[in-house]
């Protein structure tokens, strides 16, 4: 092939002497700064070449008359004026060979006086290959000597490349510039659909193999392909920035594929994003996001990742899922000294929605540092966007987080650990400086199911530190704010929780504790089940926790071991709902003589201070070696000397931890203050029968006079025992004072504790004390609602009243005190809407007090503090909201952390799917009214009123206007009664069924005798009588067995003055099995309305029983299946619904 010009001067393009088989379907292109010639004895394939010469004289290479040699082999050699006519002459003159030449040949001359290598590459098509195609460029490119630039012009928008086949791999310095596309303005819109260009084979291979070193890939949409978008494998110092990998162009729409990564790193200096907007890479919908690897052993370290967006769509408000890991250092022998995020807010990387947000693995993997980033909320730091786990390592030497506040990685609202510690290659692992579980402000609940865990021979890790810039705010977690050890597992050793606040909010006095409530016998600030030794707990403030501020369970399994050398000092500990430390079986642990039993700490015995009297002698504050106040002013007359026992181990040796609190009592041997003093008295040595007697000296802080003091032992091993019973300390004084006259014994009263509460919004459920003053002596009960002034107000409109469809749930009931009982709370589930509303109120009253007077005050004002600025996305369409918002709807409780962990995993399974997941919505909606809690407690309920009253009117113009029976039981009369047969009861939890059964006995008792009731039904009828007229308000027909069980709960008495038989016989008709059958449609549909809407069916916006009619005649028309009728969808789509959320 000859290139001649106008002026005779020939160059030889290519030669093939001696023929060979036909070559098709190649695309050639000649350039004197390509670095390959034409291949004299390969075969040719596509690809730009340098001009060649073959002039051995061997072969008659051209025949007359084409133009004879000498031919030239550079371009460069036309000096003269290219103006004329030029021809291309392509020659076939093998005798015997008559090859044909076919097709079409264009000849372009472009006049270039820049630098060779400084030309972009120009794709303008989208075709799998060819001049001007993506895989031409790449061709170019790697034949180019030097560094590279592909620039896009391929009309105009967004345009979708889709390779037939694997791309080139990249072997020279190159920047791929997507951005450079017309019509780009800010997001990318080139698309590569990698859907043919195959899977893993031989190691990572992605879509674009960047192997060239110090490239650049920018502003492309990565998606549909079956292995990496992006592998950098052999040579670093890359940059990847401004992609969208996973998804489509809108950035909100999931294009992955499973089991597929995004961008695989195997060497070192590489940056993935940036910390300007424009550097973002969304990386979602995939397996992995980052990834790590060791495929080549070049190790991937000091690589950088920030600023992006990983597991979330383009707005950073919703999860599109990558089901493994945000950002992974899954692959051994592991990628140490990496960096995921930065101290600046550009640096900030926002991984969530994904199976694990960042996973150090691998012991190799040290060094790894995550700072500065949000990594389970959404991009204001506000909201959940739930990793299963945030941050899971099993590697050595990582830091998270940091001692500055740019360093902080907010952790918060992910589906279990925060951040869990595993395996015993976690060694020596930093955790400082974040917030676990809280919003960004550190004020506000967003829960992870547990802050830290650490589990799996996870040994020498430190949570915290010794400065307060340390400090972890570890609050608002679902089951526990830390927790160490686990069943049949391997054991944690010698981990240090240090300088933490658990259970507050980030100034250490607000109430933000972990756990829902001290029903579950995890939920504690720091909990501990099994397989832990040597852990230390020190100088942390563990308060306001729905449980026990430290809590050693005893092994859920016989091969387990109990946690063991758990040191508890010089903490502060007060406020909790439960023990402030708690060893073994719930609840205080008795001292035993000698302290032989075994468990948790070995069930260390606590001491037990004696008195508190005023020293022998004055002494100065040096004098006070054995105790280390932590407030003191000078030793003066109202110093005292605090004397106590301990009984343990014989022969053995503790060192006794006081604290002083400036509380009047303490509640289960804890404070209910802040400690103002502590310290310690070391030595103290037991005899031959484990007894000993310690002392030391107190002196009260400034400007306090009296409290209360209580202790721990801890043995030489660093066992510490529960708290002691509290010492009273009233200051002592010179001169005795006369004793007071009595004051006469008030009157007992019922109030609440302060007349005023204040709740964030985003808390969860709000406790409200209520208290017994006087004589403790009797039992009483009280009832006690909630109210407001909202009345039909929009959600959405802020008028400083909340309202229970929006802003909490109606919560309403009777409290029972036991004799000796001083307090009850009340639990008022707050919900955490995205309108910015402003501050709102409502009330809670106690009325109709039985045994007891109304003491003051008997009303409070309950103050919920919006977490919005601006009106928000609904949170209603995340996984987490979605199920909590059901079981206050329906279950009128907090949701177990298994149970919310389960069915928010049920809808986030789906990954972005959304006909999945809007069927897995109905379906997990549609369980609350299945469930065995509701069908016992809710369903039972609506049963009962209809075996007692039977049915209401109602008016329906369905079908034409006509009257209908309806369901006789009303919102607040259901709402009352089912939290009454509910309170307590956690289906699988504890001794559930005996507390289900002890509560259907005290409803169904308290039922029959409510003046409607005795109205209704005379003492004087006969007991057949009695039940005839349940079953026929039933509308049931029983048979004769059902029948007479039920007339023969008043054995042989003639009338049914008996109120106990009275209740059982109602609970034998509302627990009918027919009626269940037949009831259940009409309860199905009831619910729809008092459930969803919070509403009767015939309340605003409804009139009447119309649209109620409609559902029952749809429901049964389909044969119950909801799915089918499309009933419960409606509901939970209906914008009623939705706007109790948000917009």
């Amino acid at each position: 092939m000859l290139l001649v010009g106008p002026g005779g001067q020939s160059v030889l393009l290519m030669s093939d002497a001696g023929g060979g088989n036909a070559v098709n379907n190649i695309y050639l292109a000649f350039d004197d700064d390509a670095s390959t010639s034409v291949p004299s004895s390969t075969g040719i394939s596509s690809g730009t070449y340098k001009p060649t010469d073959i002039n051995d004289g061997s072969v008659d290479f051209f025949p007359a008359p084409a133009p004879q040699p000498p031919f030239a082999n550079a371009l460069g050699v036309f000096t003269s004026s290219p103006n004329g006519t030029w021809s291309l002459y392509v020659v076939d003159d093998q005798v015997g060979n008559s090859g044909t030449i076919t097709g079409g040949w264009s000849l372009s001359l472009l006049t270039d006086t820049s630098p060779p290598q400084s030309r972009p590459i120009l794709v303008n098509n989208t075709n799998d290959s060819g001049p001007g195609s993506f895989r031409q460029a790449i061709i170019d490119a790697n034949l180019n000597v030097g560094p590279d630039t592909i620039n896009f012009n391929i009309g105009s928008g967004p345009q979708t490349i889709t390779p037939a086949s694997a791309l080139p791999e990249i072997t020279e310095a190159l920047t791929i510039d997507a951005t450079t596309q017309p019509g780009f303005a800010g997001r990318p819109i080139v698309e590569i659909d990698g859907t043919n260009t195959g899977p893993f084979s031989g190691g990572v291979t992605g879509v674009l193999n960047v192997n060239g070193g110090n490239s650049v890939i920018r502003g492309l949409v990565i998606n549909r392909y079956n292995n990496s978008a992006i592998a950098i494998l052999k040579n670093g110092s890359n940059i990847i920035e401004g992609n969208f990998i996973g998804t489509d162009i809108s950035g909100a729409i999931s294009r992955g594929v499973s089991l597929t990564e995004g961008i695989s790193i195997d060497t070192a200096n590489n940056v993935v994003g940036g910390t300007t907007a424009a550097a973002r890479n969304l990386i979602s919908g995939i397996a992995e996001g980052v990834i790590f690897t060791t495929y080549y052993s070049d190790p991937a370290t000091l690589n950088l990742v920030q600023g992006n967006f990983i597991g979330t769509d383009v707005t950073g408000t919703r999860q599109i899922a990558n089901s493994h890991a945000g950002v992974s250092t899954r692959s051994a022998p592991g990628s140490p000294n990496n960096t995921i995020g930065g101290t600046t807010s550009g640096a900030r990387n926002l991984i969530s929605g994904n199976g694990t947000g960042v996973d150090i693995v691998y012991g190799p993997s040290a060094g790894t540092l995550v700072q500065g980033n949000f990594i389970g909320t959404d991009v204001t730091g506000t909201k959940s966007v739930a990793n299963t786990e945030g941050i899971e390592i099993s590697a050595p030497n990582s830091t998270t987080g940091g001692t500055s506040t740019a360093a902080r990685n907010i952790i918060s609202g992910n589906t279990f650990q925060g951040i869990l510690i595993r395996d015993s290659s976690s060694t020596g692992n930093l955790v400082q400086g974040n917030f676990l579980g809280t919003d960004v402000t550190g004020t506000v609940k967003v829960a992870n199911n547990y802050g830290v865990g650490m589990i799996f021979s996870a040994t020498m890790n430190t949570i915290g530190g010794t400065v307060a810039s340390a400090r972890n705010i570890i609050s608002g977690n679902s089951i526990a704010g830390i927790d160490v050890g686990a069943t049949l597992r391997a054991t944690t050793i010698q981990n240090l929780i240090q300088g933490n606040y658990i259970g507050t909010d980030v100034t250490g006095n607000g109430h933000l504790g972990n756990g829902t409530s001290a029903f579950f016998d995890t939920n504690a600030g720091i909990v501990i089940p099994a397989n832990a030794t040597a852990d230390r707990i020190i100088q942390n403030r563990i308060a306001f926790d729905h449980g026990a501020g430290v809590r050693l369970t005893n092994p859920p399994d016989a091969s387990d071991s109990p946690g063991l050398k758990i040191q508890i000092t010089d903490n502060e500990i007060f406020a909790n709902d439960g023990l402030g430390i708690d060893l073994g079986n719930a609840g205080i642990t008795p001292n035993d003589s000698k302290d032989p039993d075994t468990g948790p700490n070995n069930l260390q015995n606590f001491p037990v201070l004696t008195s508190a009297v005023p020293p022998s002698s004055p002494k100065s504050p040096s004098d006070s070696g054995t105790g280390d106040l932590a407030v003191p002013d000078p030793i003066g007359a109202d110093a005292l000397t605090i004397n106590g026992t301990l009984n343990s181990t014989p022969n053995s040796t503790f060192t006794v931890h006081w604290y002083f609190s400036a509380d009047a009592q303490c509640t289960s041997n804890e404070a209910a203050s802040v400690p103002l003093a502590f310290g310690k008295v070391p030595g103290v040595a037991t005899d031959g029968s484990g007894n000993a007697a310690f002392i030391f000296p107190f002196d009260f802080p400034i400007g306090v006079t009296n409290g209360i003091i209580n202790c721990t032992a801890t043995d030489a091993d660093g066992n510490t025992s529960e708290f002691s019973a509290c010492l009273t300390v009233p200051a002592a004084t010179p001169t005795p004072t006369p004793t007071p006259t009595p004051t006469p014994t008030p009157t007992p009263a019922v109030q609440f504790s302060a007349a005023t509460y204040s709740t964030a919004e985003g808390i969860g459920s709000r406790a409200i004390t209520v208290t017994r003053t006087g004589s403790t002596s009797g039992a009483f009960t009280v009832d006690y609602t909630t109210s407001d002034g909202a009345g039909l107000n929009q959600c959405s409109q802020a008028t400083g009243q909340a309202s229970a469809r929006c802003d909490y749930e109606t919560t309403l009931g009777t409290l029972r005190f036991a004799a000796g009982e001083t307090s009850k709370e009340i639990l008022i589930p707050i919900i955490d809407d995205s309108y910015a509303e402003g501050t709102e109120n409502f009330s809670l009253t106690l009325s109709n007090p039985t045994g007891i007077t109304l003491g003051s005050p008997s009303t409070a004002t309950i103050t919920i503090i919006d977490n919005e600025t601006t009106t928000g996305a609904n949170p209603i369409d995340q996984a987490s909201v979605f199920v909590r918002i059901h079981y206050v709807d329906f279950l009128n409780r907090e949701p177990d952390p298994s149970g919310l962990a389960f069915w928010t995993n049920e809808i986030t399974s789906c990954g972005s799917d959304q006909a999945c997941i809007q069927l897995k919505r109905i379906n997990v909606s549609a369980a609350y009214f299945l469930s065995i809690e509701f069908q016992q407690t809710g369903y039972l309920v609506e049963r009962f009123y209809k075996a007692a009253y039977g049915d209401a009117n109602g008016t329906s113009t369905f079908g034409g206007s006509h009257q209908m029976p309806v369901p006789v039981v009303r919102l607040n009369e259901f709402l009352r009664d089912t939290q009454q047969i509910g309170q307590g009861v956690v289906v699988n939890v504890g001794n559930w069924q005996q507390q289900l059964e002890n509560n259907k006995q005290a409803f169904a008792l308290e039922f029959v005798q409510r003046s409607r009731f005795t109205s209704a039904y005379s003492t004087s009828m006969t007991p057949t009588g009695f039940v005839n007229q349940l079953f026929l308000n039933a509308g049931v027909t029983p048979s004769t067995t059902d029948r007479n069980a039920a007339i023969a709960e008043f054995g042989s008495a003639t009338n049914t003055s008996d109120v106990a038989a009275r209740g059982r016989a109602l609970r034998d008709v509302a627990e009918n099995s027919i009626l269940q059958q037949q009831e259940f449609n009409r309860a199905f549909v009831l619910m729809q309305y008092l459930g969803y809407l919070r509403r009767n069916p015939n309340d605003p916006q409804d009139t009447d029983y119309t649209g109620y009619d409609f559902w029952l005649t749809k429901l049964n028309a389909f044969n119950g299946n909801f799915v089918a009728a499309e009933m419960v969808k409606a509901f939970i789509t209906s914008d009623e619904y939705r706007h109790r959320f948000g917009p």
